[in-house]
C-alpha cells in the first residue's frame, strides 16, 4: 500500500513537472514568435531586437497576447500538436506580413482576409511565376509537416482547471498591462496610422486589435435629443465652408453659359446645372513636392497648369501607400473612415448590409444620373455590390471596355478613360455624376529596369533643399539637408512610377481638352487617392506630411479660383458648396458646421447613427434604398445570329473581350472579334437558346444580354 501511495506520489509529481515543463514551453514559444514577428515585420534582425529594448512594456503585452492563444492548446488532448500548429499560425501571419510589406506600405491586418479573393486575383501582379511557386512549394510542407506531427506527437490528458486558472491569470496581466500603457501614453486602440502604429505598439497587438476592433464605437452622448441638438445646429448655422476660408481670388475666362454668382462669391446658383466628374486618380501626387529629388523634365505638367488657374488645395486622405477604397468612401459619403475599427474597410464590413448617404444619393434628387467607371475589374474590393448601396445607377468596369492596353506590370493605361467619360456623358438626356478610378499607377512597381528609354530620369538633387531656403529668404533653414542614396533597384522602382505618373497626366490633359468645349457645362475633380507605396517619408516632403495628395476643381465655365486644404470626408460637400447645393445631411453638417468645436464629436455621433445606431436624424429609418444599378454604360445585346460554315455568328451591340456565349445555359468557347461580332466555333443554328454575358477572369459572371432564341 506505502508502494501504491509512493507511486501515485510520484507520478503526481512527474504530471505536475511535465505541466510546469509545458507551460515554461509555451513562455519561451511565446518570446520566441514575437521576437520573429518583430524581426519579420520590420525586415531587420537588429530593428526587430531593438523593439525590445525601446518598447519592453509592449513587448511583454504582445508575449502575453501570443500566450493565451498558445494555452488554449492545452484544453486539448493533442496539446503539443496544438502548440506547433498555433505557433505555426502565427508564424505564417508573420512571413505573410513580411511578404506584403515587400510591395506596400500597409501591414497586414484582419481586412486582408475579407478581400482574399482581390488579393487571390492581384498575386500575378506582385508576385513572378518562380515565387509563386516556391510559396505553394513552402506551404505544402508547412502543412505534410504538421499532418506527421499530428500522426507522431502522442496524446495528453485533457486539462481543464490549469489552462483556464492560466488563461484568467493571462487576460489579468493584460489588462493590468494595458491600463498602464494606456495611461502612461505609451498604446492606443485607435491608429491614425497603420504602419507606424504596428511599429510603435507590434505586429501581434496590432493584428488582434484589427480582429476585434469593428464598426463605430457607440458614442457616450448618443441618444434620440443629442442627435436633434445636431440637427438644429445644422438648420440653424449660417457659416458655411467658403465662409471659413479666405484668399479667393477669380480666374479670368469669359461666361459661354450665362452662369449668374450669388452673393456668396465663390458659389454658383443653384439652378445652374452642370455635369459633375470626379477622378480618383490611382497613387498620384506632385512628385516635384519631393526635397531631395529632381526630374528631367515635370513629369505632370498638366496637372500643374491646372493647380496653377483653378481651385486646388492638399487634400488629406485617410491612408498612405494603399487603401484607395477608404479614400473613395471616405468622398463619396463625407464619413471619416478613422472612426471605423483599425485597418477597417467599409466596403468590406458594415456596406455588405446596409445602404449609406452618399454623393450619389444627394444628387439623384437633383436629377442627376450616376456613373461609375473603372479601368479594372468589377470584382475588386466587392465593388459591384458596394456600388449599388452607394447609390450609383451604372457601372463600367474593365468587363465593359475595348481598345485597351496595358502597362507593363499589367494594369490597364487610363488613356482609354476619356472616351468612357464622354460615353457616359453621351448616353441620356440628364445630368450626370460620373465617378471614375483610374489604376495605371498602381503598384507593384519592378526593382528590375524593364524600358531602358524610359522619358523622365529621376536623379537625387542634394541642392533642392538648399535652393527651397533660399527662395524664402535670408537665413531660413527649414528644410534642413539630408544625406539621400538611391541604389540601382529604388531608382528603377521611382523611374518607371514616375513614367506611368506621367501617362495619367496625359489623360488629364485629354480629358479637359476634350471637356474644355463641350456643349453642356461640366466640373471636374481630380484628386490622388494616396502617396504610391514608395519609401516617402513626411521629412521628404515640401508640405510634410504623407498622406497629403492634393485636388483640383476644373470647370468649361467660370468658377471663381479658391486655394483650401481639405480632408477627403469633406470634399463633397465643398463641391457642393460650390455648385450651391446643400442636399444631404452630411453635406450640410459640413457646409455649416465645419468650424463648430465639437465639429469632430459630431460627426462620430452623425456616422454611428446613420450606420449603427436608431438613424434618429432620419426620424428612424433610412430613406436610402439600394439601388438596382446595371453594369456597363450601354446594354449589352443580341440583334441577330446566323450560320457561316461550322460557326455561329453572334451579333449585337457593345461586346468586349469578356463577352462570352451562353447555349442553353452551357458556357461556350467565344472569340471577340469587334463590338459588335461574336464567334461561337463548331456550333450550329438550331432551336436553341443563346445569351452573352460579361464574365471576368475569376469567372464571375457580371451582367446578361438579353436571350435569343434561334429556330
Amino acid at each position: 500500500m506505502l508502494l501504491s501511495i509512493r507511486s501515485k506520489l510520484c507520478n503526481l509529481e512527474t504530471k505536475k513537472q511535465r505541466d510546469l515543463h509545458y507551460v515554461l514551453s509555451m513562455i519561451l514559444f511565446s518570446n520566441f514568435i514575437i521576437l520573429m514577428l518583430e524581426i519579420l515585420s520590420r525586415h531587420s534582425i537588429i530593428k526587430g531586437l531593438g523593439f525590445i529594448i525601446t518598447n519592453p512594456l509592449m513587448f511583454n503585452i504582445n508575449v502575453l497576447i501570443v500566450l493565451l492563444t498558445l494555452s488554449i492548446s492545452m484544453l486539448f488532448s493533442r496539446r503539443r500538436f496544438m502548440l506547433f500548429l498555433f505557433s505555426a499560425i502565427w508564424i505564417g501571419l508573420g512571413v505573410v506580413n513580411y511578404t506584403i510589406l515587400c510591395h506596400r506600405l500597409t501591414p497586414l491586418t484582419s481586412m486582408d482576409f475579407y478581400i482574399i479573393k482581390a488579393v487571390i486575383i492581384a498575386i500575378p501582379v506582385y508576385l513572378n511565376p518562380f515565387q509563386i511557386i516556391f510559396i505553394s512549394v513552402i506551404v505544402v510542407i508547412i502543412i505534410v509537416t504538421l499532418i506527421l506531427l499530428y500522426r507522431r506527437l502522442k496524446k495528453n490528458q485533457i486539462l481543464i482547471k490549469l489552462p483556464l486558472l492560466l488563461i484568467c491569470i493571462l487576460l489579468a496581466l493584460m489588462l493590468t498591462l494595458s491600463t498602464t500603457a494606456s495611461k502612461v501614453n505609451a498604446l492606443s486602440n485607435k491608429f491614425g496610422n497603420l504602419p507606424d502604429a504596428f511599429s510603435d505598439y507590434g505586429f501581434a497587438y496590432c493584428f488582434v486589435n484589427s480582429v476585434f476592433d469593428r464598426g463605430i464605437s457607440k458614442p457616450k452622448a448618443y441618444s434620440k435629443k443629442q442627435i436633434e441638438v445636431v440637427l438644429n445646429k445644422i438648420e440653424l448655422n449660417e457659416i458655411h465652408i467658403t465662409d471659413a476660408f479666405n484668399n479667393v481670388e477669380l480666374s479670368k475666362s469669359e461666361e459661354p453659359y450665362g452662369i449668374v454668382m450669388n452673393d456668396m462669391n465663390s458659389k454658383i446658383s443653384s439652378e445652374f446645372k452642370p455635369n459633375i466628374i470626379m477622378v480618383q486618380l490611382e497613387s498620384f501626387f506632385d512628385v516635384n513636392h519631393l526635397l531631395d529629388y529632381s526630374f528631367s523634365e515635370n513629369p505632370i505638367p498638366n496637372f500643374t497648369q491646372l493647380k496653377e488657374k483653378y481651385t486646388s488645395g492638399f487634400l488629406t486622405v485617410p491612408s498612405y501607400g494603399a487603401g484607395t477604397v477608404n479614400t473613395e468612401f471616405e468622398i463619396l459619403t463625407g464619413m471619416k473612415t478613422d472612426y471605423f475599427g483599425s485597418g477597417e474597410l467599409p466596403y468590406r464590413t458594415i456596406l455588405r448590409s446596409t445602404t449609406c448617404e452618399s454623393i450619389c444619393y444627394d444628387l439623384t434628387e437633383l436629377g442627376y444620373h450616376n456613373y461609375v467607371i473603372h479601368n479594372n475589374t468589377g470584382t475588386f474590393y466587392d465593388r459591384k455590390d458596394v456600388f449599388p448601396k452607394l447609390g450609383f445607377d451604372n457601372f463600367s468596369s474593365i468587363e465593359y471596355m475595348n481598345n485597351l492596353e496595358y502597362n507593363p506590370t499589367g494594369w490597364a493605361n487610363d488613356s482609354l478613360l476619356t472616351n468612357e467619360i464622354l460615353k457616359a456623358l453621351k448616353a441620356g438626356d440628364t445630368r450626370d455624376f460620373i465617378y471614375t478610378i483610374t489604376v495605371q499607377a498602381h503598384g507593384k512597381y519592378p526593382v528590375e529596369m524593364i524600358e531602358a528609354n524610359q522619358k523622365i530620369k529621376v536623379v537625387v538633387d542634394p541642392y533642392k533643399r538648399i535652393r527651397l531656403n533660399t527662395e524664402m529668404g535670408a537665413g531660413t533653414s527649414k528644410y534642413n539637408s539630408r544625406n539621400v542614396h538611391m541604389d540601382d533597384s529604388y531608382k528603377n522602382q521611382f523611374e518607371y512610377y514616375v513614367n506611368q505618373l506621367a501617362e495619367t497626366d496625359k489623360f488629364i490633359g485629354e480629358l479637359t481638352r476634350e471637356l474644355s468645349g463641350y456643349k453642356e457645362p461640366t466640373v471636374i475633380v481630380l484628386y490622388g487617392d494616396h502617396l504610391p507605396p514608395l519609401s516617402f517619408e513626411a521629412k521628404d516632403l515640401v508640405n510634410n506630411n504623407k498622406f497629403q495628395t492634393e485636388y483640383v476643381l476644373w470647370s468649361n465655365f467660370p468658377m471663381h479660383k479658391e486655394k483650401h486644404d481639405l480632408y477627403a470626408y469633406q470634399l463633397n460637400a465643398y463641391l457642393m458648396e460650390r455648385l450651391g447645393y446643400e442636399n444631404g445631411v452630411l453635406t450640410k453638417f459640413h457646409q455649416r458646421c465645419i468650424s463648430n468645436a465639437d465639429y469632430q464629436k459630431e460627426l462620430k455621433l452623425l456616422q454611428y447613427d446613420m450606420l449603427y445606431g436608431n438613424r434618429y436624424i432620419y426620424g428612424g429609418e433610412s430613406p436610402y434604398i439600394e439601388k438596382a444599378m446595371k453594369m456597363g454604360i450601354s446594354e449589352v445585346s443580341i440583334t441577330k445570329i446566323i450560320e457561316i460554315g461550322e460557326d455561329l455568328y453572334i451579333l449585337g451591340k457593345n461586346f468586349t473581350a469578356w463577352s462570352v456565349a451562353f447555349i442553353d445555359e452551357e458556357e461556350k468557347e467565344t472569340t471577340f472579334i469587334d463590338e459588335n461580332t461574336l464567334i461561337v466555333p463548331n456550333e450550329k443554328l438550331l432551336d436553341k437558346s443563346i445569351l452573352v454575358a460579361q464574365v471576368t477572369n475569376k469567372n464571375v459572371i457580371l451582367s446578361k444580354s438579353n436571350e435569343y432564341q434561334t429556330q
